[in-house]
């Protein structure tokens, strides 16, 4: 039987093919550390919406208002405005203004549009943000947003029910 003898060229192609090897690895292990990293991210509650159950009729009320408000969460204006009525009118969750005033406002505002990008200058990784362009706000939710802090206001300046009748008699 003849023993295999490797030279120190052999050897050393060996090693970098190794190298490249364990760097791709690395890279691989940083992507999915993010990709987990915003899956987690994902499943804190969002005004009070539970986002980490998962339900076995994705037509349920519950299960729609939980799929509005990850997109909501991840920036979709349409979703934002969408999920905004629902807690102005009390649909499918507890009536809340403020919440409803909160995405409003993130519906109504320019966002810049970024993307992350990866990339590899010989062997080594690096995340950079990538800016794309502007996503206009909403029109729909300037106004709702308009008209609910002005209900709002008048709704505290307004006196209490019985006080202007004991002034005027």
């Amino acid at each position: 039987m003849m023993e295999r003898v490797f030279g120190p060229l052999k050897c050393f192609k060996v090693g970098l093919l190794l190298v490249r090897r364990i760097r791709l690895c690395v890279a691989a292990l940083f992507v999915i550390g993010a990709m987990a990293s915003a899956c987690a991210s994902t499943a804190s509650p969002y005004y009070g919406i539970d986002l980490s159950a998962v339900y076995a009729d994705a037509s349920t009320e519950t299960a729609q208002i939980q799929a509005l408000a990850r997109r909501a969460k991840a920036g979709e204006k349409q979703a934002q405005l969408a999920l905004g009525i629902r807690f102005e009118e009390g649909e499918g969750v507890p009536r809340d203004l403020e919440a409803a005033r909160a995405l409003y406002s993130q519906a109504a505002e320019d966002t810049q549009l970024k993307h992350t990008a990866f990339i590899s200058d010989g062997g080594a990784t690096r995340a950079e943000t990538v800016y794309t362009g502007v996503e206009k706000g909403l029109e729909e939710a300037a106004d709702r947003l308009r008209q609910l802090e002005q209900s709002l206001t008048g709704q505290q300046s307004r006196p209490a029910a019985g006080v202007n009748d004991a002034e005027e008699s």
